[in-house]
């Protein structure tokens, strides 16, 4: 019996190393994709820019309820009761089609944590990874790191990146219906961006408002109310090119100086603005087929 006890404790100390090595709870406070870069010449020109979309965190106890309700409605009904996976929320997954199989903290371990493999091994280390979070954060900021983190189409990463590219507003200041049309988008982001696919996203948004009447964040009557959220993207400053010749070969170097940030990041490189736009001239003009600079 005691060497029994004595193995267990030993395999129990080798998957804590394990999580501890492949699921350090400092990498969910990191934004999942690279920030945007804007490269700037010299003497100041923006010259490219890449990278994906990020904001600020948000933060649970500053959110309406309704735009947390919109999430947790379609996502994860039972959020706040079970310990990271629940099985009854799979079964109604299946026999319903509405939310997914994944609980919220298991899909904040998958897209934090896991390649995008689909395996036995992976779901089993989705499951542990995500037990793992559950026993070190509260569930505030589990939905604080999923909310921020999470991907909602047109290179939008977290959720005050996409209300403000697709509503132009706070995610704060969020009306029902835009919450309900963004928390639509993340079983298919790309598939369902009101961008590209309007009739596909307000679709998906009625599935999410039926679900919030379910679970109480709205009244039958408040969701008959509801007008079709009207999409609000506001034309950037420029329009930078997301690659140069000049970009593609400093974007690698400029990124192992960046730290991982919610923030877009801007670096002056040494390109002289003038001598490059000088040489674009004179090669437009020169006889040469395909020649670049």
């Amino acid at each position: 019996a005691g060497r029994g006890v004595l193995a267990s404790f030993a395999v129990l100390a080798l998957l804590i190393g394990w999580l501890t090595v492949t699921a350090p709870l400092s990498k969910s406070l990191e934004p999942i994709a690279p920030p945007q870069v804007t490269l700037l010449a010299s003497d100041g020109t923006p010259i490219a820019r890449q990278g994906a979309i990020v904001a600020a965190p948000v933060r649970v106890a500053e959110l309406p309820p309704h735009v947390t309700g919109a999430f947790l409605a379609i996502e994860d009904r039972r959020f706040y009761s079970h310990w990271g996976i629940d099985p009854r929320g799979i079964a109604r997954a299946v026999f319903t089609g509405v939310g997914g199989g994944s609980t919220i903290t298991q899909q904040l371990a998958k897209f934090t944590f896991l390649t995008p493999e689909q395996s036995l091994s992976r779901k089993a280390r989705e499951a542990l990874i995500a037990l793992w979070l559950e026993s070190w954060l509260t569930k505030d900021e589990i939905l604080e790191r999923y909310l921020s983190n999470a991907y909602f189409g047109d290179n939008q990463y977290g959720l005050r990146a996409a209300s403000l590219h697709y509503f132009y507003r706070q995610p704060e200041k969020l009306k029902p219906e835009q919450a309900a049309m963004l928390a639509g988008l993340l079983q298919a982001p790309s598939r369902y961006a009101p961008t590209k696919h309007y009739e596909r996203a307000r679709a998906r948004m009625d599935l999410v408002v039926a679900a919030m009447v379910e679970e109480g964040y709205l009244s039958p009557a408040e969701a008959r109310a509801l007008p079709d959220p009207r999409i609000d993207v506001r034309a950037g400053e420029d329009d930078l090119p997301t690659g140069t010749y000049f970009a593609d070969w400093a974007l690698p170097l400029a990124r192992g100086e960046i730290e991982a940030s919610y923030s877009a990041q801007v670096l002056t490189t040494t390109l002289d603005a003038r001598l490059q736009a000088l040489a674009g001239r004179v090669v437009a003009r020169a006889p040469i087929r395909g020649a670049q600079v």
